[in-house]
């Protein structure tokens, strides 16, 4: 017996799969960030931990049926494909109502979760794809989106490539200015 994975087989009536797949559309239609994710095996102690990440980070995680999740991304017009997937993950940042109340969260959250797990069982998992502000991204997007610093880092990188001329200038203007007393040193006694 295996211990580590524990799946249980859920069989969905009709009215239940129209039912996930209405709010699952209309969460991430109001969602300001999703991603995407194939994978084979989830463990549950990796998905806890998943989960646990995302919440942590502002996002939520559902793992859905191949071809229920294809009819959610029809609805949505995304263009995912799930041929080639054995199950699907999804994974979203939460409403914009409730980003205001946090005080704003990292957009890229998802992403970043969802790649932790992907990096460390790359035969099992691969991003198919996602959405950032309603712009559809393919997989090799989320895997760059995903790896960025946090957004606090990429601004400080900005302001100091904006600096760096104007610290050389700087730097100039204060080397002139303290070679000025000696040169008006040398001027006096000559």
């Amino acid at each position: 017996m295996r211990s580590e994975i524990f799946y249980a087989v859920m069989v969905l009536k009709r009215a239940d799969k129209e039912q996930l797949v209405n709010e699952l559309t209309q969460t991430l239609r109001e969602a300001p960030a999703a991603v995407v994710a194939s994978f084979r095996a989830l463990p549950m102690q990796e998905s806890m931990a998943l989960r646990r990440s995302l919440r942590g980070r502002g996002g939520r995680a559902r793992v859905v049926p191949k071809l229920l999740f294809d009819r959610v991304a029809k609805q949505l017009q995304w263009l995912v494909s799930v041929e080639t997937a054995d199950s699907i993950l999804v994974a979203w940042t939460e409403g914009p109502a409730k980003l205001e109340r946090r005080g704003g969260t990292d957009l890229l959250a998802p992403a970043k979760a969802v790649h932790e797990y992907v990096s460390a069982h790359k035969d099992e998992a691969k991003f198919l794809g996602g959405v950032l502000e309603g712009a559809a991204l393919d997989g090799a997007a989320v895997q760059r989106l995903a790896v960025l610093p946090p957004l606090e880092t990429l601004r400080g990188q900005f302001v100091s490539v904006l600096l760096g001329p104007l610290r050389g200038f700087l730097g100039v203007c204060h080397g002139v200015l303290r070679g000025l007393p000696a040169v008006l040193h040398a001027k006096a006694q000559a």
